[in-house]
């Protein structure tokens, strides 16, 4: 079976993740095909959000936009991968990730201000007073924020934690030396073989291992384009996992904050222009969340 035939019966698969069929080899085709089934199945869950993730050019960490092919998508998806590894490694991802969120932070600074000065206008007092039970409805939704958002913190670290990007490269590895133990121990028992029968069968026994490590070789060569990107991706995948965890923890504590009621115990500090922002900026957040968790799955072509 040719590869492009493997690759189109896997593509005639369209309810269950393609299982790579026992004769054929891993193909970096096969892995972009399997990798936009993965992505077809995630956008189909956020299809009401289409039109807003659509306004949204970007995440905070990935940035694919202009990016065509497969060659330049990975070479970003390895560039910032090793920019986010860096940050994780020297244990600094905790001051990236509340410098990128000054931008929630500001108009949680400002709510918090205000509840402290009670200060508002006529025209926010007269409003606050008029719709007092929606805002503390509002400012009760907001309190219920924080629990989701540590809890995709939650997620995100568990999907980091499982994520293993050095896995398939440590299967190649071991498939490099398959069979290496086989042949010494054939080598050895033709050195100590006694009679002219046992030489006989042992060099055809070698010759046929020799052989087959030789096909073994170029089936190891032909696949490393494939587990070179699976590695890109994976790695990519894992630390955006790992930012994403710190990111949405911090931010719950923002939104806790925000959802603080005043000195009389209601949340008329909803009626803030500040109120409105945080909420626009927190949406934007979660959406950026989703352009970059998606990221690594991206530029794998239409062929």
């Amino acid at each position: 079976m040719s590869d492009i035939e493997a690759d189109e019966s896997v593509e005639q698969e369209d309810d269950s993740f393609p299982e790579l069929p026992p004769t054929q080899d891993l193909t970096a085709q096969w892995v972009r095909r399997s990798i936009r089934r993965i992505l077809k199945s995630l956008t189909q869950d956020v299809i009401a959000w289409q039109p807003q993730l659509s306004a949204v050019p970007r995440g905070s960490d990935f940035d694919l936009q202009g990016a065509e092919g497969h060659g330049p998508v990975l070479d970003r998806l390895r560039a910032t991968a090793d920019v986010l590894g860096n940050v994780l490694a020297e244990g600094k991802a905790g001051d990236a990730v509340q410098s990128g969120l000054s931008y929630l932070a500001e108009p949680c600074s400002a709510l918090s201000r205000g509840r402290a000065s009670h200060q508002s206008d006529a025209l926010q007092a007269a409003f606050a007073k008029q719709y007092r039970a929606e805002l503390d409805n509002m400012g009760a939704e907001l309190g219920r924020l924080p629990a989701h958002l540590r809890r995709l913190s939650e997620i995100a670290g568990k999907g980091a934690a499982d994520c293993d990007p050095k896995s398939a490269r440590r299967i190649h590895d071991r498939m490099r030396t398959l069979g290496d133990v086989t042949l010494r121990q054939i080598e050895e028992a033709l050195v100590a073989a006694v009679t002219r029968e046992e030489r006989r069968e042992l060099v055809m026994l070698r010759d046929e291992m020799k052989d087959w490590m030789a096909q073994r070789n170029v089936r190891v060569e032909e696949t490393g384009a494939a587990i070179d990107e699976l590695t890109v991706r994976g790695r990519a995948l894992q630390n955006e996992g790992l930012i994403q965890s710190n990111r949405l923890a911090k931010a719950a504590d923002l939104a806790g904050e925000c959802a603080k009621p005043d000195g009389t115990g209601r949340h008329t500090s909803q009626v803030s222009a500040e109120a409105g922002l945080f909420a626009a900026r927190m949406r934007a957040l979660l959406l950026g969340a989703r352009i970059d968790a998606t990221a690594a799955l991206q530029g794998t072509g239409s062929d």
